[in-house]
């Protein structure tokens, strides 16, 4: 941002995007001026054992590409990305996320500390958070610790899954475009 002179950015993540975007967002509040997050992820969140027990799945089939993609469209929260015409698109970017993770060689991943959790209530930025009716049952808890953040607007995207972006486009980018007029 400063090499391009950016003072201030409106920030858009979804999934573990939405996690980086609400860390930067706590680590550099002066720079965000509005925090858009999809189905975000929350460092400091414990999952379900449901949602464990997916990442587990796929964990056990390192190190085959295919059978790791496979394993993560199983799961439940792409019901809906499944079925779309956009479900091409998913197998490409998951293995193309999956090859990535390889590359970079990273055995866990580190956040800042507390984790943002426990600092919600510490953004500044002016934020929407967006959720599929169909997402998984952690994304409505993540949402529900979302709350605590002071200037919030919640979105619900009807027959959406953790992939609204790819099957319910316009829907976000409407919601995204009144949040960013008002």
């Amino acid at each position: 941002m400063n090499h391009l002179n950016i003072d201030q950015v409106t920030l858009v993540g979804n999934s573990i995007g939405g996690q980086i975007a609400t860390e930067f967002s706590l680590s550099y509040p002066e720079r965000v001026q509005n925090l858009i997050l999809l189905s975000p992820a929350l460092s400091g969140f414990v999952h379900s054992t449901d949602l464990i027990e997916v990442l587990q799945r796929v964990q056990a089939a390192v190190p085959d590409v295919a059978k790791m993609t496979e394993l993560t469209l199983a799961a439940p929260f792409y019901t809906i990305t499944n079925k779309s015409p956009q479900r091409g698109l998913m197998v490409e970017m998951t293995e193309h996320n999956i090859k990535k993770m390889f590359e970079w060689a990273t055995p866990k991943s580190v956040w800042p500390k507390p984790s943002a959790i426990e600092r919600l209530d510490q953004i500044q930025a002016r934020t929407l958070f967006i959720l599929g009716t169909h997402d998984f049952a952690d994304c409505f808890r993540i949402a529900d610790h979302f709350r605590a953040v002071p200037n919030i607007h919640f979105a619900e995207i009807q027959g959406g899954d953790h992939k609204i972006n790819l099957t319910h486009s316009e829907e976000v980018y409407k919601n995204i475009v009144t949040f960013l007029e008002e």
